[in-house]
This record gives C-alpha cells, structure tokens and sequence, in this order.
C-alpha cells in the first residue's frame, strides 16, 4: 500500500516516501482515507 506515496507527492503533500517498502504510517492512512473520502465526493 506504500505505492501510493508517489502518486500523491507531486501535489505538494509530505509524503514522499517513494523509496520506502514498509507499511503507510497512522498519518498517511488517515491522509489516504481523507483523499479518497474527498475525491468521491466530486
């Protein structure tokens, strides 16, 4: 699930983990969750 860090760095968010292969922490499921919730919305 760590594959979506990079698609969602060029909008000038903090996550730019692109290199890392562990897990999403706390803060970017909760970003990843929000992202979606919004998007849907539209």
């Amino acid at each position: 699930m760590s594959w979506w860090t990079c698609t969602r760095s060029g909008s000038g968010t903090p996550i730019t983990r692109c290199s890392s292969s562990r897990g999403p922490t706390t803060a970017e499921t909760v970003f990843l969750l929000l992202y979606i919730r919004v998007t849907s919305m539209f």
